[in-house]
């Protein structure tokens, strides 16, 4: 044991060995982080473009401040977007942008583009449709932020006729986020941490990756993720009981994996729609996060309810598959070959 101390000595002060040690560590850490749906944070260091839309009401500062809080200065771009009806409203279109460009700009973040799209004779869904369709391809990854006062108006007309839940429905492929005026629990830029509830399903596996490497990625503040599985437990089979806690023990799993800094777990009692809400309301969620599923068309009213009700802001997201004709990049593409 004497003659073995000073070789192990002089083996640790070997720099070849240490080198050894690390690419080993390094090997094995590869290796762990390669599980089934699951992307490093690293992966990100291209940053994200944030696109908000600005309108001139109440929720726009709203849905401002939570993309600031999620923004990482240095590293993802701020773009702060409205249309106007012609050229003749661009400088108007300019002075309103101009507003919540200091408000940006007093929060530390520096690479804020504001961008006046105007309408003309196309409609202003296509025009919004095509300025988030040129960020996407261009290489980094893209999120739009959109504050809502029609989805909370008492008029079901109003929440029916909402711009922001017909451009929701077009953006297969990309997550957007709705704040609306009862989100009060939506985050700030001088908020000290961010509670996100994840709704488990079997087909959010790309949402739980989403969340965990592009919004809750280490950054030196209290976010948590809520994971969160309702269900009325009186109408479950055995075999659906068992399985419903297999797919959370995997989230869990996948949501460490990911490197997630705090992850909590929650069954909730009753439907899908009304637990979530009840449950932001309960645990300060700042952020409801919701897959749809693949091929979906259009939104269904609990998910219109939820959104309307919910005391954070809600992440709406629809994978797209190959070859899914409905998703945004698709179509745009398919534009391109025709008008070459």
């Amino acid at each position: 044991m004497e003659s073995l101390i000073p070789a192990v000595m002089a083996q640790d002060a070997d720099g070849g060995f240490r080198e050894l040690v690390v690419e080993q560590v390094n090997q094995v850490e590869a290796i762990a982080s390669m599980v089934p749906g699951c992307q490093p944070a690293a992966d990100d260091k291209a940053g994200t473009n944030i696109i908000v839309f600005v309108v001139q009401n109440s929720v726009t500062l709203r849905a401002l401040n939570t993309a600031l809080y999620l923004a990482r200065p240095g590293r993802d771009r701020l773009h702060l977007v409205t249309v106007v009806a012609s050229g003749l409203a661009i400088s108007q279109g300019q002075q309103l942008l101009a507003e919540y460009q200091r408000i940006a700009t007093r929060s530390m973040m520096d690479k804020v583009s504001p961008v006046v799209l105007v309408r003309s004779t196309a409609g202003l869904l296509d025009a919004m449709e095509k300025y988030v369709v040129e960020v996407a391809l261009s290489g980094n990854n893209a999120m739009v932020v959109m504050g809502s006062a029609q989805i909370t108006s008492s008029g079901i007309d109003s929440a029916m006729g909402s711009v922001t839940l017909a451009f929701v429905r077009r953006m297969v492929g990309l997550p957007v986020i709705v704040v609306t005026q009862n989100s009060r629990n939506s985050p700030g830029p001088a908020s000290k941490g961010l509670r996100v509830m994840l709704n488990v399903e079997p087909h959010a596996r790309a949402l739980l990756a989403m969340v965990c490497t592009r919004l809750l990625a280490p950054r030196g503040r209290a976010d948590q993720l809520l994971l969160a599985q309702a269900s009325v437990q009186r109408n479950l089979t055995r075999q659906q009981a068992a399985n419903n806690r297999r797919l959370f023990d995997n989230f869990a799993h996948l949501a460490r994996a990911h490197g997630c800094p705090a992850v909590r777990t929650y069954h909730l009692e009753g439907q899908a729609d009304e637990a979530l809400t009840a449950a932001s309301d309960e645990y300060g969620v700042g952020l409801v996060a919701l897959q749809l599923p693949t091929g979906s068309r259009g939104l269904a009213p609990s998910l219109l309810a939820l959104i309307r009700s919910c005391r954070g802001g809600a992440l709406v997201f629809q994978e797209a598959t190959a070859g899914d004709k409905s998703a945004i990049l698709t179509q745009f593409k398919e534009q391109e070959r025709k008008s070459d």
